[in-house]
């Protein structure tokens, strides 16, 4: 969503700068949070590997168990993980082990849809400073193997397409939950 709409319901900018510039809602190195970045980041990828096949934009680099990704993969996946707890937290929401009921999995869902798209327009933040770190740029053709990729671009600039892999993301944090063994609850 362009700054401009969400300017109408709050102060965009403000708002993802909270975001961006919030304390850590947890440690890193708190050993609850490894342990739940160690069991995301494989569900991460696997939901991701899943959809590829399905939609048919597989890369053969990502169609491979976790364990069998390249660093860089496995990273990018760990990297989400920390991520979604993050903004699970700033939502009000935390994971925890667990099956969701169908009433909490669909509360989850319910939450997550009210902001879904300032919370798309962070990821989308958060995954380009990722790939900045990494040594990636901007290219209007996507070059894995020059670190050049068409969408090194503010949320607002994409085209829909690729609006949606990162509003996908956000509305797939009950799968990744599910496929960790885990569930999202609202903070207690």
């Amino acid at each position: 969503m362009p700054l401009i709409q969400q300017d109408m319901h709050t102060e965009g900018k403000a708002f993802i700068s909270l975001l961006n510039n919030a304390p850590e809602p947890f440690s890193p190195d708190a050993p609850l949070t490894k342990d739940q970045i160690k069991k995301i980041a494989p569900a991460i990828s696997e939901t991701y590997r899943a959809l590829a096949k399905i939609e048919g934009w597989s890369m053969p680099e990502t169609d491979k168990e976790f364990e069998d990704l390249s660093p860089f993969y496995q990273e990018s996946n760990r990297d989400a993980a920390k991520w979604m707890l993050k903004l699970l937290a700033y939502a009000g929401l935390t994971l925890v082990d667990g099956k969701a009921t169908e009433e909490e999995e669909e509360a989850a869902k319910q939450h997550l849809e009210y902001y879904l798209m300032v919370l798309a327009e962070a990821e989308h933040e958060r995954w380009m400073e990722w790939y900045t770190k990494q040594g990636w740029t901007y290219n209007e053709k996507r070059e894995d193997e020059k670190c050049l990729h068409n969408c090194l671009l503010s949320f607002s600039k994409l085209n829909d397409n690729d609006k949606d892999k990162d509003v996908n993301s956000i509305r797939h944090y009950p799968n990744f939950a599910r496929t960790a063994g885990m569930k999202i609850i609202f903070k207690p």
